[in-house]
């Protein structure tokens, strides 16, 4: 809970997304099917906005890194979605491992509800 990591703000036209270089954000003419680490986000690339409906593609226009912050930990959803952070889709993983929680957390959760603390 005190970790502190070195965060990149990525300026975009939908606003500014504070996150670990190692974080993954969507990408892409599509959302989501495509997730890059923000270390390697460049100005042009579109990136996507939840606009509190739907997900909208904005641009990404300028990434700057060195801002030393709390925090460390990119969040796993239980039902295998895409976390929003800053009002941006985000990723905890590749999206292999995504598609992998969204199918194994269901199972997982159900073996604990079924045998409790054994799982």
């Amino acid at each position: 809970p005190n970790a502190s990591s070195i965060f990149w703000r990525v300026t975009t036209d939908a606003g500014v997304l504070r996150l670990t270089g190692d974080h993954h954000v969507a990408v892409g003419d599509v959302c989501c099917n495509t997730v890059v680490r923000a270390r390697t986000l460049s100005p042009g690339d579109r990136i996507w906005w939840f606009n509190s409906s739907h997900v909208l593609p904005t641009p990404v226009r300028k990434v700057e890194s060195g801002e030393v912050a709390a925090g460390l930990h990119s969040p796993v959803l239980t039902n295998g979605n895409h976390p929003v952070v800053d009002g941006f889709v985000t990723s905890f993983d590749t999206m292999a491992v995504v598609h992998l929680a969204r199918w194994g957390l269901e199972w997982t959760e159900w073996l604990y509800d079924v045998f409790g603390e054994w799982v």
